[in-house]
């Protein structure tokens, strides 16, 4: 039974025959992503889960009182994330391929630090609103 890389990658669909890769070069490529690709990726979605539940956690340590919001424009702060999250996504992909995805995604992740960072000088409902939604964009 054939996998879905091999039915892709057949002379009968049009790849060049010289650019197939036998069974033992498949295993070593992906041998080859898991190990260098997976362990950052892994890490970038564990920093992401940690992101989104600090917000949480903020309001658990007063963050609506300390930035004198009330609950639905917390409740709005927490929602705007997934506006730009669903909007950019489409962009995000296209940008990805007009790009290398290793520039791309730098971009992203470090823009995205860089929004984490910035966050932690929120002072109103505004300003933690703007950073939310730039987070949904970077994500």
């Amino acid at each position: 039974m054939s996998t879905a890389y091999e039915k892709v990658t057949s002379p009968a669909c049009g790849a060049d025959p010289a650019m197939l890769l036998t069974a033992d070069e498949q295993a070593r490529l992906r041998r080859k992503i898991n190990w260098r690709i997976l362990p950052i990726v892994f890490v970038v979605y564990l920093v992401s889960f940690l992101d989104r539940s600090a917000a949480g956690n903020g309001r658990l340590y007063s963050l609506e009182a300390d930035l004198a919001m009330s609950q639905s424009q917390f409740s709005w702060a927490l929602s705007a994330f997934f506006i730009l999250y669903i909007l950019a996504e489409l962009p995000s992909n296209m940008g990805l391929k007009r790009t290398s995805p290793s520039r791309w995604l730098a971009f992203l992740v470090c823009g995205w630090g860089a929004t984490v960072v910035v966050s932690a000088w929120a002072t109103n409902f505004a300003f933690f609103l703007a950073m939310r939604v730039l987070l949904g964009g970077f994500e």
